[in-house]
């Protein structure tokens, strides 16, 4: 396949590195790349740079472009390149915000284009091992999950808010596919006068789901442990720097179990990103990448407004913007019919006006009550998200 780069992300790099070793795939062009421009100048000779994203819209032989970074050039180019159906691989960061992975949902319903969020953690050899041990090695129900980080800081005491964000929203993606699609956020922050935070700890919940904790908070180095606690016992899985230990711990007796290899996530990731581009139904997809960006979003609600906070959740699709702006459209109307009856009966009450001008005023009133009636037929012409970007964990 044919890749092109967008954007000044370091997490690009490791995808990079991945392509430029495949003998089936190429990375040919890249634009607004800014400090990473030395670095792949150094690891792939040849590659073509370019100062704005048109040069890549331009490029017909382009199969996949990936995205990473904040500034609004790069968003812009995402959302450009989207809609003319080339593919984009994102790496999730929460500088993109909900908004911009709404209105990416939208373009993606538009076009059928493939957007496909990097959480490379899905494809973890120790991860995936982890997942098949809560299946097959007769641990029993799962009931709860932990998953404690430390992320390595220069003072080793402090995190900022983007750091945290940044590591719950890779993180409570990793908790909703072990634990499926929690409903209820609730987070607690120990944080300074300076606004950076000792430690942050969220809580997920959802009807018939095990609990799930998450904390962070600043270490030396990064580090953290994913517990799952079962009927009949505990898995525990630790991860330091490349270093992954996995251990079941049954009736107090401790085993450890063997782990698949770490260091293939991303050729593992562009082979699934090939299934998607094929037409098949993969995981990760966009519709999880927007979930992850709510249970940020309603942790921060949760924080300030020191509550449990509920998720709705709604497909995103040009259907149920639709019904949102005819419910607003419709109370305008029944407010306007109200008022407006009112006027044409004090007009005709204390005015002495021709039939004429009556007439015309019983047109006006009506008028906007046909006209947004009319438009309910619209509906129809509104496209549905489809089944399969739509499906849940």
């Amino acid at each position: 396949m044919n890749f092109a780069l967008l954007g000044d992300d370091p997490g690009l790099l490791p995808i990079v590195r991945a392509i430029s070793e495949s003998p089936d795939d190429r990375l040919s062009s890249a634009a607004l790349c800014g400090e990473l421009q030395e670095t792949l100048m150094t690891e792939i000779p040849g590659l073509r740079f370019g100062k704005t994203w048109d040069e890549l819209l331009a490029d017909l032989s382009l199969d996949v472009v990936l995205i990473g970074g904040n500034g609004e050039d790069v968003l812009e180019g995402a959302r450009r390149l989207a809609g003319e159906g080339t593919s984009l691989l994102v790496v999730p960061r929460t500088s993109l915000d909900a908004t911009f992975a709404y209105e990416m949902s939208l373009i993606r319903d538009d076009s059928h284009v493939v957007l496909m969020p990097a959480f490379l953690w899905r494809f973890d050899g120790a991860i995936g091992q982890f997942q098949t041990s809560l299946q097959e090695n007769d641990v029993g129900k799962l009931l709860h999950l932990q998953l404690e980080r430390h992320v390595s800081t220069v003072a080793s005491n402090r995190l900022s808010p983007e750091e945290i964000d940044n590591s719950l929203l890779n993180d409570c993606e990793l908790l909703r596919c072990l634990g499926g699609n929690y409903s209820q956020v609730t987070a607690l922050r120990s944080s300074g006068a300076d606004e950076t935070i000792s430690m942050q700890t969220v809580t997920l919940a959802g009807n018939q789901l095990p609990e799930a904790t998450w904390i962070a908070r600043p270490g030396a180095w990064d580090r953290w442990k994913l517990t799952a606690s079962t009927e009949r016992g505990t898995l525990e899985l630790s991860l330091e720097a490349d270093e992954a230990v996995l251990e079941r711990i049954v009736d107090a007796r401790t085993t450890a179990l063997p782990l698949e290899p770490r260091d293939d996530a991303c050729e593992r990731l562009l082979e699934t990103l090939k299934s998607a581009v094929a037409g098949k139904s993969t995981r990760p997809n966009w519709h999880d990448l927007t979930r992850a960006f709510e249970i940020v979003e309603a942790a921060h609600r949760s924080i300030r407004r020191r509550r449990t906070i509920d998720l709705h959740f709604e497909t995103t699709s040009e259907r149920t913007q639709f019904k949102t702006q005819m419910t607003a459209l419709g109370c305008g109307v029944l407010s306007y019919l109200f008022f407006g009856l009112i006027a044409y009966l004090l007009v005709g009450e204390l005015l002495d006006v021709g039939e004429r001008t009556m007439k015309m005023l019983r047109i006006v009133w009506f008028a906007p009550v046909i006209v947004y009636l009319a438009l309910q037929f619209l509906l129809v012409l509104a496209r549905p998200a489809s089944q399969q970007d739509t499906s849940d964990s």
